[in-house]
């Protein structure tokens, strides 16, 4: 007999505090009139985050121009939920900036996300390891790999003390390194 699985349990508590999600940013909207709301979010965050945020439009569309960035490190998010934020951001005069950092050989997820995850829309790959998967670029939407030394290397130049870590050789980052 097969045990609980925990991941997509997780999943859906995901789907269950986007409302909240949603509320909180409104909220910020309405308390601080004159600064963009950013977001960032890591893992399964981003799924709360793609969903609340999708809510909060839903809600109240004008909410688009308040947002400013969105960051997502190592999402766990699947595509077909983000193309679906990106499609209602479409024609916004003003859509938020969102970055997807994803790297093309992230274990958690490829252990995890698209094995356990319960999907979208037939959808079995996750922002962290397949991006956007659109074969156009969305004007709102950059993925940013991150995957390889080329990286490291730009980082070590800045010589700024920031870096991204990883547990593999060559590698700039792993799930839990961004």
């Amino acid at each position: 007999k097969a045990g609980k699985n925990f991941y997509t349990e997780a999943c859906g508590f995901a789907v269950i505090t986007a409302s909240p999600f949603a509320m909180l940013i409104r909220r910020l909207a309405a308390r601080i009139p004159k600064k963009p709301i950013d977001i960032v979010c890591h893992s399964l965050g981003s799924r709360l985050t793609i969903k609340g945020v999708a809510l909060a439009l839903k809600q109240d569309p004008a909410i688009a121009a308040r947002l400013g960035r969105i960051i997502i490190l190592g999402g766990a998010e699947y595509g077909a939920a983000a193309r679906k934020l990106v499609a209602a951001l479409d024609g916004v005069a003003k859509p938020p900036e969102i970055y997807n950092f994803m790297g093309t050989s992230d274990a958690v997820l490829e252990r995890l996300g698209q094995n356990f995850g319960p999907g979208e829309d037939g959808d079995q790959q996750v922002l962290g390891n397949a991006g956007l998967g659109l074969g156009a670029p969305a004007p709102c939407w950059i993925d940013l790999a991150t995957g390889g030394k080329a990286l490291n290397t730009w980082f070590e130049k800045r010589n700024d003390g920031v870096f991204l870590v990883s547990d593999l050789p060559n590698q700039a980052a792993d799930h839990w390194g961004y």
